[in-house]
């Protein structure tokens, strides 16, 4: 949670203290490499998760933590590439994997703009219930109206409150960098009770 908070040097202390008692671990070992990406440095972010998975290519939260990277990179072929991979190592059906090819065609047909638009369709419709996924899409499509209107329904409405978890993970999303300079940021923030 320090490096969430931007506090990166007591961070990065912390997972390396965590990865001193179990040195093997991918997971310790993958988040310390994706902590890159809340401290803004995307390229060393993309190295230390292409290592791990040079590693260990079988393990998925790599591969879908590289797909995040590359879509803040915006390099949307490879950041769809990345998280098919993921999805096909944690054995994901068909009906998962086809999110691929959606993402695939949208992004051909119209660029980052559609690669947005099912971005946002695959966390929202059809019955979906991820707002704050949804509010990175608009955010990264400039309609900081539709994300922040996300992001309240995420922190209100009681329909929506297994996103909760996600809430804390808000300001160091990169992909909300777009909303930071909104007068409605700071305001919340506050309302979720995070920091400046």
């Amino acid at each position: 949670m320090l490096v969430l908070d931007g506090r990166f040097d007591e961070g990065f202390a912390e997972y390396d203290r965590a990865l001193a008692l179990d040195p093997l671990s991918m997971a310790i070992k993958s988040d310390i490499a994706y902590a890159y990406v809340y401290k803004r440095d995307l390229d060393k972010a993309a190295e230390s998760l292409d290592q791990l998975i040079e590693e260990d290519p079988s393990f998925s939260r790599s591969h879908a933590y590289l797909s995040t990277v590359y879509c803040a990179k915006k390099d949307f072929p490879r950041a769809i590439d990345e998280m098919e991979k993921a999805w096909k190592i944690a054995g994901e059906g068909p009906e998962v994997l086809q999110y691929a090819e959606r993402f695939r065609r949208a992004f051909a047909k119209d660029g980052e703009r559609g690669y947005f638009e099912e971005f946002i369709d695959q966390h929202i419709g059809n019955g979906r219930k991820a707002p704050v996924q949804a509010a990175w899409g608009y955010a990264q499509l400039g309609e900081p109206d539709k994300a922040f209107a996300m992001l309240e329904l995420a922190i209100s409405d009681p329909e929506y409150r297994i996103n909760r978890g996600s809430i804390p993970y808000v300001k160091a999303w990169v992909q909300l960098d777009p909303l930071h300079n909104d007068p409605r940021w700071p305001i919340l923030l506050d309302r979720v009770g995070l920091t400046r």
